[in-house]
């Protein structure tokens, strides 16, 4: 039923769609409807979150005309017999990154995660930024995920000129690029060298927000590891990313 009602709303038809289990309507998951209304209200073009503006402010360059734009390629499992590959890149529309875009596409199962149609996807994005803004983005910011470190020389030698040649496509003026490859799976952990008993629990893990640049990273690339949060209960993971 379910892929009967995302077919038509979403392929014949172009309708809003959102499906829950009736099982948690009985017996209702705890804030499991907080969680369905702020999938509505994203889908309508609400507005669920926004960055307090004073983070915003250390940068280097003008967020005004900037747009972030996250990439991945879903893959099925080794046991599942499909023979194709969803790549997907969503890009903000607006200077409080709030409001998305999205492009898909499907392409033949592959060794690799490399993106075949990067170039269109990256030109329907900044066409709908173009529609949003009445002009294009002056810097986009890139992330990337799910490549693998041997992965990283044919990602600069294919899809990077990828995303150069959209731009190219789409205006003469020049638009900085920022590509960061961001990976989850790896093995480094970052501790406190004296336990945390600020919060209700003690815990040896470092802030959200700490940032590792040098040192133990990658001296090739522009590598930095990121604890975007906090983790209470658990040795928390950092992400590292490496910058093109």
């Amino acid at each position: 039923m379910y892929g009967l009602v995302k077919y038509y709303c979403d392929q014949q038809f172009g309708i809003l769609s959102q499906c829950f289990k009736a099982d948690n309507v009985d017996r209702t998951p705890n804030g499991y409807f907080d969680q369905f209304l702020l999938k509505v209200n994203g889908k309508c073009g609400g507005v669920n979150s926004l960055v307090e503006p004073t983070q915003l402010q250390d940068f280097s360059f003008s967020l005004t005309r900037t747009m972030f734009v996250g990439i991945d390629v879903n893959h099925p499992a080794e046991t599942q017999k499909m023979a194709i590959l969803v790549s997907a890149a969503v890009g903000s529309l607006d200077s409080n990154f709030s409001r998305y875009a999205a492009s898909i596409f499907v392409q033949k199962k592959d060794r690799d995660e490399i993106l075949k149609n990067l170039e269109s996807m990256i030109c329907e994005l900044l066409v709908e930024y173009q529609k949003a803004n009445n002009a294009l983005p002056k810097n986009v910011v890139i992330f990337r995920d799910g490549v693998s470190e041997g992965q990283y020389q044919k990602v600069a030698a294919t899809e990077l000129p990828d995303i150069r040649a959209a731009v190219t496509k789409m205006t003469t003026e020049p638009i900085k690029i920022a590509l960061i490859i961001v990976q989850k799976r790896h093995n480094a952990r970052f501790a406190l060298t004296t336990v945390n008993s600020q919060g209700r629990r003690p815990t040896w893990n470092v802030p959200s927000g700490t940032v590792v640049d040098n040192t133990i990273v990658e001296p090739v690339y522009k590598t930095f590891y990121l604890n975007s949060h906090f983790s209470p209960l658990v040795t928390v993971r950092t992400l590292p990313a490496d910058m093109f």
